[in-house]
């Protein structure tokens, strides 16, 4: 059990890979958090039956090679299935996982994806926990980390998450409030501030952010490449109906217009949501 800056709870972060290209820098990124939190990193990978064995041992092992020249130990398994995103779901629910790091290749674009939408975001749907997603060009963050906050319910758990990475990491970070026009300029300062003092009493000294006029991911997208930051952390509460599409719009425009990481932190789904995951389980 690896012990936390904050205390003796387990961060359990689970790797899901592919084996692919683009699963180098979710590796990466996933082995850096480990290390940082001091935990075992839990990896699994899916192949649609025990007949592709070999394939998925290959895969896992060149994980565990990686992880073990940086000093973190590894947890593996196989799930068996032709769906991914179930399988990666699933073993979200058998790790007990608090953050599930995937990758996300580029788009293609054709009119299968738009219809149903890529893996990555299946996943961003479907999962019990939180998302980080690692494009296959990014990098374990080094400089600063963006958090993005609104009045919804979710951005007191986004405060959490990024208390601990942020004491983790020991890096700077910078605290959003987005505003449709000047005259809310208050309000937003009064919702960092109080945040901001969630940020201080762990010892965290995070800069505060109004952005005004924009919409909450061009807000969020602009705001990261002027303060250069490569980690972005915000929040999808799930919410159902119209708010629903309209929040996970803004998460798939962050997640698609940054070149650096995005975690994505969630409330826990609707039981609804859960079906098909305790399905595969059963």
């Amino acid at each position: 059990m690896g012990i936390l800056p904050d205390g003796l709870r387990r961060q359990r972060i689970l790797l899901a890979t592919d084996g692919s290209a683009f699963s180098q820098a979710p590796e990466n990124v996933a082995i850096a958090l480990a290390r940082d939190f001091g935990v075992k990193l839990d990896v699994m990978t899916s192949v649609e039956s025990p007949l592709a064995d070999e394939i998925a041992t290959a895969r896992l092992a060149l994980a565990e090679k990686k992880a073990e020249a940086a000093g973190v130990e590894c947890e593996t398994w196989v799930n068996y299935g032709r769906d991914p995103v179930e399988q990666v779901v699933a073993a979200a629910h058998k790790a007990h996982a608090n953050i599930l790091i995937i990758g996300r290749r580029p788009l293609r674009g054709d009119m299968k994806e738009r219809l149903i939408g890529d893996i990555a975001e299946q996943i961003l749907i479907g999962s019990p926990c939180h998302v980080l997603v690692a494009n296959w060009h990014v990098q374990p963050w080094q400089q600063r980390i963006l958090v993005a906050i609104d009045d919804s319910r979710i951005s007191r758990t986004v405060i959490e998450v990024a208390i601990r990475i942020t004491k983790v990491s020991k890096l700077p970070v910078t605290v959003l409030a987005g505003v449709d026009a000047e005259a809310q300029r208050e309000q937003g300062e009064h919702r960092l501030a109080r945040a901001l003092e969630l940020f201080r009493a762990e010892g965290i000294a995070g800069v505060p952010l109004v952005v005004v006029g924009k919409t909450p991911d061009r807000a969020i997208i602009d705001a990261a490449g002027e303060i250069g930051a490569d980690l972005v952390i915000i929040g999808n509460d799930q919410r159902k109906g119209l708010a629903r599409k309209i929040a996970g719009q803004t998460t798939d425009r962050v997640v698609l217009g940054l070149s650096c990481a995005v975690l994505v932190v969630k409330r826990a789904p609707e039981p609804s949501t859960l079906v098909a995951a305790v399905r595969q389980q059963a």
